[in-house]
């Protein structure tokens, strides 16, 4: 992994700190917006692509291996919260697999 060097953060904090001052938090959002939105954007483009969901990673093996998981969402309620725990079964039967 890219390690930066400790200057550039220093360097970005200092220059954030100069906006702030000159303009207010209002003119630090606005530079953070502008300078960030296209890091941001290309991350959440890009990082599913190098990172897979582990789902994802399950499911390419399930279809390797030729197995269909079944994916379903049972809703319950916990203190008046409420939540939902997924369920898994898995089929082996080779009609039932990914073609």
């Amino acid at each position: 992994m890219f390690e930066p060097p400790k200057i550039l953060g220093d360097v970005f904090e200092s220059l954030i700190g100069a906006i702030f001052i000159d303009g207010g938090i209002e003119s630090v959002i606005e530079v953070y917006q502008h300078l960030l939105s296209p890091f941001i954007l290309f991350t959440a483009k890009y990082s599913k692509k190098l990172y897979k969901e582990p789902k994802d990673d399950f499911n390419s093996l399930a279809n390797f291996y030729k197995i269909r998981p079944d994916w379903r969402h049972v809703e319950i309620e916990v203190d008046s919260i409420d939540n939902f725990i997924t369920e898994l079964s898995l089929s082996s039967d080779p009609t039932h697999a990914y073609s």
